[in-house]
């Protein structure tokens, strides 16, 4: 969460909302986007419900890692990315109303690294959920 809190203050201190800068031939780029949608911009406008939606479900994996018997350490590093990727998008939402996205693959729809530890951790968890307990 700390990566993706100071990654976001870095876009918003050099690149202006609406705009971007190339990195790689302009295949990757550096973007100041605003996401009031969920995952790839689906259903913008609905803040409040994606705010409500993260808020529960941070408090359900917060629960689960913490109260709950899992299945291994694959598990454990599942949830915690994806509990450290939905408190990153939530701050996001509580503060400013969208979240800020700005890794912009010229065939991708832009992300952040919440986003990033968000699918890396929902692999980790279905290893971990498929290898059982080692």
């Amino acid at each position: 969460m700390a990566a993706d809190r100071l990654s976001k203050w870095a876009v918003i201190s050099t690149i202006p909302p609406g705009t971007s800068r190339s990195l790689w031939d302009d295949f990757l780029r550096l973007s100041h986007a605003h996401n009031t949608g969920s995952a790839f911009g689906i259903l913008p406008g609905h803040n409040g419900l994606f705010l409500a939606l993260a808020a529960t479900s941070s408090l359900g994996i917060a629960i689960a890692l913490f109260l709950l018997p899992l299945p291994g350490a694959w598990s454990r590093v599942g949830l915690s990315l994806i509990l450290g990727g939905a408190l990153g998008n939530l701050v996001d939402r509580a503060l400013w109303g969208y979240v800020l996205d700005f890794i912009d693959f010229r065939f991708w729809p832009a992300f952040n690294l919440a986003d990033a530890a968000l699918v890396l951790g929902a692999l980790v968890l279905g290893i971990g959920l498929l290898r059982g307990r080692e």
